[in-house]
């Protein structure tokens, strides 16, 4: 694991194979899916009515990626309608609360964007329409901030690509 600093600064700290395992759910859900179903619906709408911007983002970041890992480990099984269900209910409430969030710097933008990525880059499984046009408005807001940002010189656009 590489550490990196605002400034650029790296670290090594920590130079080993670690595995990594999905998350067992617990035994009153039906399936990983319905878990984190419940896990967006409860502790991403606490910390979001909060407004804890940092830790949703961290949040969405990891139950989505959770998500995705467990779609591809399972691609070649039957997906029940059920189930199909609460994997869009997940990638819907993720990505509206991602799109709820204000977005100041370029910070924000590269940690949003990189979540709702994510929320696309595994699965063939279309999010909510209102899902859709809300990301795109969010799209529209974090363009017009990098371009303020690139105006004023407080950034780069090589910055703002890494």
């Amino acid at each position: 694991i590489t550490v990196e600093d605002h400034q650029g600064a790296t670290s090594l700290a920590l130079n080993k194979t670690i595995e990594v395992m999905l998350p067992d759910f617990p035994p009153e859900y039906s399936s990983l899916p319905h878990w984190l179903s419940e896990l967006t619906d409860t502790k991403l709408k606490k910390l979001l009515e909060q407004g804890d911007s940092q830790r949703v983002r961290e949040l969405s970041l990891a139950l989505i990626t959770v998500l995705n890992e467990y779609e591809q480990t399972r691609e070649t099984s039957p997906v029940s309608r059920e189930e199909r269900s609460y994997r869009v209910k997940v990638r819907s409430n993720i990505t509206r609360a991602l799109t709820a969030l204000d977005l100041k710097t370029v910070s924000d933008i590269q940690q949003t964007s990189a979540a709702l990525a994510q929320c696309t880059a595994v699965s063939r499984e279309f999010i909510c329409e209102e899902c859709q046009n809300s990301t795109l408005n969010k799209l529209e807001s974090m363009l017009e901030i990098l371009q303020t940002d690139t105006k004023q010189g407080t950034v780069t656009p090589t910055e703002i690509a890494d």
